[in-house]
């Protein structure tokens, strides 16, 4: 089992305390328990694969061993800031602990980002970490969270690897088949027209669709079996409609 280790921090520089050996806590929280962190990271990192045409990440539930494994991680981080656990050994070690199967993966460290979108756009800003994200072997992504009670800093972790064992269980974070959806999020808006827009450009000038098979299919509005301006015009007047909040369905379009 190949597994990388991989540290963000606030300030994208490794979080490092040599102090290990250290218990929980007592008062670390799951902010999973909390909210919906975990989630919304997953979203923002598929929004980052969809720009590049990528699938998206699968994501697990959060009973699954992955998601207990990393939960496990977000917590054990608030002691030891570091891919190194508690009781000295690498991190890779939670995956065999909740037999986890897997056969690559590499984990992600950050704290002080409030907003997942925060704590993913600083991954995005580091080349390294980008291409990990934009790697299409990489096929589930499992994030979480934690804090003190007292404190509002956030610590997260966030493992991504492949494993055809894990995808059994898996879901998408999108829903699959959203009329109009480019970026993975579920919802309509300005950035799917214009990725749409931008995929007929690239079409047009002799370039590549920068589109997947999902994407493709989301996007062809008129079903004609290409990506062209018109689909990017019904997206965007399906957004425009919808966000004065009036009712519009697709076919109204057609």
């Amino acid at each position: 089992m190949k597994k990388r280790i991989c540290g963000l921090a606030a300030a994208l520089t490794a979080g490092v305390c040599l102090c290990t050996g250290l218990s929980l806590p007592a008062s670390a929280v799951s902010l999973d328990e909390l909210g919906d962190y975990s989630t919304a990271a997953a979203i923002q990192l598929n929004r980052v694969r969809a720009f590049w045409g990528l699938k998206p990440f699968y994501t697990v539930s959060k009973d699954s061993a992955l998601a207990q494994a990393t939960l496990k991680r977000a917590m054990e981080y608030i002691t030891t800031k570091s891919g190194t656990r508690p009781d000295g050994s690498d991190w890779s070690t939670v995956l065999d602990e909740y037999d986890v199967p897997c056969n690559d993966a590499v984990e992600y460290r950050a704290y002080g980002y409030d907003d997942p979108k925060d704590m993913v756009n600083a991954c995005v800003k580091s080349p390294s970490l980008l291409e990990d994200i934009l790697n299409e072997d990489y096929q589930f992504a499992c994030v979480a969270a934690s804090s003190y009670e007292y404190d509002s800093v956030v610590y997260c972790i966030t493992i991504i690897g492949n494993s055809d064992d894990i995808l059994d269980g898996a879901d998408l974070v999108t829903t699959q088949g959203v009329t109009g959806d480019a970026d993975y999020d579920s919802v309509i808006d300005i950035n799917d027209a214009f990725m749409t827009l931008r995929a007929y450009s690239m079409v047009s000038a002799g370039a590549e669709l920068p589109m997947c098979n999902l994407q493709q299919q989301n996007c062809d509005i008129d079903g004609d079996g290409s990506i062209t301006l018109q689909d990017a015009l019904n997206i965007l007047t399906y957004y425009s409609y919808a966000s004065a909040g009036k009712s519009i369905q697709w076919s109204d379009l057609l």
